[in-house]
């Protein structure tokens, strides 16, 4: 699989929002309207800056089912259906990916209910589910139940990468955050973009993933704040905070970071070559940054290359085995 430096330029829009779904349970009817209240105001927002679809929306966990409920097994809903007729339905009108969080009934008589993400993609068919690998143990100072997973939760098993038509895409949900097993698996994978999806408005946390895992990390959350973070940088994208509530954001998928170089000057060496035909995100006092090119006919490797640096090249581990050869000469003597 060739390095996102070497491939054209994949250009997405990226949806979510903050959607404090929590109090008193509205009824499925009607929350199945404010969701699809949120999708058409996304919609509207990215064919509005943007001039088409969203390529993917994302949404808090337990967007859908969130508050139908004490137990697992009260709040689990089976994604045929209402539930399931409705959501196909909005993806084909909008004509964009969905990830969307519920309880979901799994089997009924087996007591099987998980905390998952369903992937819509654009013609309403399911492309995949995650089912939350690490559901969290109850606050006992809240009537939640320590020996217990949310409330009757079964785990999932795997972090599974689910291929949309516009890239790699894995989902991590809330108290995943805290264990890096589902992270990395996802990285292995190639996941090239990660939604979380969560109860949490945690900004550092999901910023440390991007930066340590090296892909997009997309957070929808129920309240202060919802992001996108950068690859290996770890920096904000873009954020919204209340009373905003939506946000549409474009990316690109096809990047590379780059470390101070003294040829590569904070980026300018290539804006004045390309002029707007490259983007980035240099940051100086970082002393790095992640670009991107513009232009539809040329990858970000190739300007890099023209301009007489090889994107290839690791200096990190260059470095590394410089330093063992050196240990090694010495234990030698």
């Amino acid at each position: 699989m060739a390095q996102p430096y070497d491939r054209l330029p994949r250009k997405i829009i990226v949806g979510t929002s903050i959607f404090p779904h929590y109090g008193p349970w509205e009824g499925l009817g009607q929350r199945l309207d404010k969701l699809g209240a949120l999708i058409d105001e996304q919609d509207a927002a990215a064919r509005s800056r943007y001039g088409r679809a969203a390529d993917l929306m994302v949404f808090t966990e337990h967007a859908v089912t969130g508050g139908s409920g004490r137990t697992a097994a009260e709040k689990a809903h089976p994604w045929q259906g209402e539930i399931g007729d409705f959501f196909a339905a909005k993806a084909r009108e909008v004509g964009s990916n969905l990830c969307l969080p519920l309880h979901l009934e799994e089997d009924r008589a087996g007591g099987i209910f998980t905390n998952s993400a369903v992937f819509l993609d654009r013609q309403g068919q399911q492309a995949g589910i995650y089912r939350k690998l690490f559901p969290v143990n109850g606050y006992a100072s809240i009537g939640g139940n320590p020996e217990l997973l949310e409330s009757g939760i079964t785990p999932g098993l795997t972090a599974n990468v689910i291929e949309l038509d516009f890239g790699r895409v894995g989902s991590q949900i809330c108290w995943d955050m805290m264990y890096d097993d589902g992270w990395r698996e996802l990285a292995e994978a190639g996941a090239e973009l990660v939604v979380w999806s969560t109860a949490s408005p945690r900004v550092t946390a999901p910023s440390a993933k991007a930066a340590r895992h090296s892909y997009w990390v997309v957070s929808a959350t129920p309240r202060c704040n919802a992001g996108i973070y950068e690859p290996v940088t770890g920096e904000i994208s873009a954020r919204i905070r209340p009373p905003q509530m939506t946000l549409v954001h474009e990316i690109d998928l096809s990047w590379h970071y780059s470390h101070w170089l003294p040829t590569l000057r904070d980026g300018a060496a290539l804006t004045e070559r390309f002029g707007e035909a490259v983007g980035h995100s240099y940051r100086a006092e970082e002393d790095g940054g992640l670009f991107w090119s513009n232009d539809p006919r040329r990858t970000i490797g190739e300007m890099f290359r023209e301009i007489g640096i090889d994107p290839s090249y690791n200096r990190v581990a260059h470095s590394r085995q410089l330093r063992q050869q050196v240990l090694k000469n010495r234990n030698q003597d």
